[in-house]
């Protein structure tokens, strides 16, 4: 917690061999007493166990066996399972979200995973946070077919896909928006992602906030960065009492974020410089 780096220099092994391919998704959820890692290797989702202590509790086990591949995991953890969610081939015809839990011991508590989403064109880039009662997953849509949008899904602690429609984040028309991130902060989440409504090469972070019953309280949107250039790759954390949005800004090449509050404020709407 004091920033003293407690591993060698380089790290440990948690995964090793032909699994660890190029993955486009690698995410970490705290589990409690430890750590859950997953990844995938573009065919299928891995995931390992690695104590506090820094000990490989589970080595890196294979949690999808289905035809087809998976790729873009995200995980998170709600205490006592975690959900783990991908972008799913099977269906052959364009790539789905695809999700199931998982326990601690990463034994599938699923039987099979679950369709998360199913429409027209593909969907990728899930992202996943637990507001105390429910998950919510949440990707990037091409349903629009010209334009990328923000959908998401509430799943229960029993693995219930609570909006087998989706929930749309944002659809706004003529636009993309991009690679999605939430975290949840109490009963609510924060989504936050690229938007392109300013124009080519103009990209902003928006934001919306999504409540317990699946309501997007922002339906256009909170303009969380609008300065000039590009600004993308959002990440997103909750403290219990704001959130912190943070991204890269191409324009002056730093990272920068910013705290917006539970009613939607923000709170620092020219950016925090992070790092330069």
């Amino acid at each position: 917690a004091n920033g003293t780096l407690l591993d060698a220099l380089g790290g440990f092994p948690i995964g090793s061999g032909n699994s660890n391919s190029d993955p486009l998704g690698l995410t970490i959820a705290f589990a409690g007493n430890g750590y859950g890692v997953f990844w995938d290797d573009q065919l299928n989702a891995y995931g390992a166990r690695v104590s506090s202590g820094g000990a490989v509790l589970v080595p890196a086990t294979t949690l999808t066996t289905e035809t087809g591949a998976r790729d873009y995991v995200g995980a998170a953890h709600d205490g006592t399972n975690f959900y783990v969610a991908f972008r799913d081939s099977r269906a052959g015809t364009s790539n789905e979200i695809y999700g199931l839990r998982v326990s601690n011991a990463l034994v599938k508590v699923d039987a099979s995973s679950t369709l998360l989403s199913r429409q027209a064109n593909s969907e990728r880039n899930p992202k996943i946070a637990y507001n105390g009662t429910n998950w919510l997953v949440v990707w990037e849509d091409y349903r629009a077919v010209t334009d990328a949008d923000i959908y998401g899904a509430r799943i229960s602690n029993t693995g219930t896909v609570l909006d087998p429609s989706g929930i749309a984040i944002s659809t706004v028309t003529g636009t993309s928006q991009f690679a999605p991130s939430v975290a949840a902060n109490g009963a609510d989440w924060l989504v936050a992602w690229r938007d392109g409504r300013p124009g080519p090469s103009l990209d902003d972070v928006y934001g919306a906030r999504i409540s317990s019953t699946g309501m997007v309280l922002d339906p256009m949107g909170l303009p969380i960065s609008t300065a000039a250039n590009v600004q993308y790759q959002t990440a997103v954390a909750a403290d219990g009492t704001n959130w912190f949005v943070v991204w890269r800004d191409l324009g002056s090449t730093e990272i920068r974020g910013s705290r917006v509050t539970t009613s939607g404020t923000v709170l620092d709407s020219a950016g925090v410089q992070i790092s330069t």
